[in-house]
Parts: C-alpha cells; structure tokens; sequence
C-alpha cells in the first residue's frame, strides 16, 4: 500500500499494517526462520520546511534553501 505526504496528507501514515497475532501466525507464512524482511521505499520531491521532534516536543525549522 501506499501513502503520500502532502500539505492536506500531513500525518504520519498508518497506524496498523498487520496484527501482530497474523505476523506470528505460521499459516500466514510472514515468518521463516523466525525472521521477517520489510522492505521500504521512501522518496523525497521537495523539502520545503520540516519537523524536528527532540524531547517529544516539536520545533518548526526551515529548510536550508534546497
């Protein structure tokens, strides 16, 4: 599945992919070797400002002209 962040999409995504019970369940077959792979793609078009979280607190920061 997919999620973009954008201005009207600024959440952090999902908050639930997979019950823990399915990811363990051995007839789902997540599981192989007691190891799961999850792979992630991540792409960036254009920083126009951004979040830094220190302490559990927000601070609004501008990007640094790019």
């Amino acid at each position: 599945f997919e999620h973009k962040f954008t201005a009207q999409e600024k959440d952090w995504g999902h908050r639930s992919i997979l019950a823990l019970s399915d990811l363990r369940s051995p007839e789902k077959g997540y599981l192989v070797n007691d190891s799961c792979l999850v792979e992630v793609g991540i792409s960036v078009q254009k920083t126009v400002g951004y979040r830094m979280y220190d302490d559990g607190e927000s601070v609004e920061a501008a990007a640094q002209g790019k």
